[in-house]
């Protein structure tokens, strides 16, 4: 079958699963205290969580095979390739047409990767997406989609997706809807890949309460993406295949481990598309992951980081030179007031 389902988890061992990843009452705004080991230099608060709505999608990692028009996924695979970077934009979602999304582009930053986002989401709905996420559509306020490429050595650590410009201002975790994977490398039939394999855990926020971000709380073993990885019974695991999609409620925690063996003559490229809710949505449409404002930001944040790690008197001097080149009076700034 081109569509091959997870199965369902224990249905009492959901029940207490859900149960307990809210474990705190939400506060005023309806948030939920939650520490994942991280907070951004840009925010200080204590870190808080949207409470994921429920999904229709099984607590599990659906597959769709074949999830885009053959031409397209190949299409999509040259255009990556020759790009040659990441790249990341945001369809806002208006509603159906149909059976089809009606979706507003963003602003052409980049018009043919713009239109190329648009059809690739447009074939996936065609293609089962419609029939496993058309019931949840009520929460989304848009689909934040990017491309990662990658070759030996590769990996994704271990993570839930959120929005980067949401908990960056304001230390607040929304995990999406979905959170889904497209894979788009046609791989020579027969060629052993090992590694890149994705995983997602089913105890979802249970379990990423134990590890943390990018698993701090427990340190991983032997290079995998957590201690545990693929030895515990809530693991689901799904090697890469072309034109291949994974499907996963938007607070799964999920990992790729490191690609070990891998076409030489081919880059590995994968597609992450995440349906945001109405909260985070319009964060995420204003800076979409991996686009240019987005590689941007996180220069600015590198940088940042820099600077308030130097000594103080390297510090003044860098900006002593600064001032010196821009022709600007810096006599009046003492040490302290550089720090302030």
């Amino acid at each position: 079958a081109r569509r091959a389902r997870g199965v369902l988890a224990d249905e009492p061992r959901l029940q207490q699963t859900m149960a307990c990843q809210v474990q705190s009452p939400p506060d005023a705004d309806g948030l939920i205290p939650f520490d994942d080991g991280f907070k951004p230099s840009s925010c200080t608060k204590e870190t808080r969580i949207v409470p994921p709505p429920c999904s229709a999608l099984p607590r599990d990692v659906t597959v769709l095979r074949d999830a885009l028009d053959e031409d397209l996924a190949h299409e999509a695979y040259a255009t990556c390739v020759a790009f040659g970077e990441s790249w990341g934009t945001y369809l806002r979602y208006l509603g159906e047409d149909e059976g089809g999304l009606v979706l507003e582009k963003a602003e052409a930053e980049q018009p043919a990767l713009e239109q190329l986002a648009y059809s690739m989401l447009r074939s996936l709905w065609r293609r089962g997406g419609k029939e496993l996420l058309a019931e949840d559509l009520k929460h989304v306020h848009g689909f934040s989609m990017w491309v990662v490429l990658g070759d030996v050595g590769h990996e994704t650590e271990y993570h839930i997706d959120y929005s980067e410009p949401f908990r960056h201002s304001d230390n607040i975790i929304a995990t999406p809807v979905h959170a889904i994977t497209l894979q788009l490398t046609p791989v020579p039939e027969g060629f052993a890949i090992e590694g890149g394999t994705f995983g997602a855990h089913v105890e979802g926020l249970d379990h990423y309460r134990l590890h943390g971000y990018k698993a701090c709380l427990r340190e991983p073993v032997d290079g995998r993406p957590t201690d545990d990885w693929l030895s515990c019974p809530g693991w689901r695991s799904v090697p890469y295949a072309f034109n291949q999609a994974t499907l996963i409620p938007g607070d799964l925690p999920h990992a790729a481990d490191e690609v070990r063996v891998w076409p030489r003559s081919l880059r590995r490229v994968v597609v992450g598309i995440n349906a945001c809710g109405f909260r985070e949505g319009p964060s995420e449409m204003r800076t979409p992951q991996h686009s240019r404002l987005f590689k941007r930001g996180l220069k600015l944040q590198r940088l940042e980081k820099k600077l308030l790690n130097l000594d103080p008197e390297k510090l003044k001097r860098l900006l002593a030179s600064l001032l010196s080149k821009h022709k600007i009076d810096g006599s009046r700034l003492s040490t302290a007031e550089i720090h302030s």
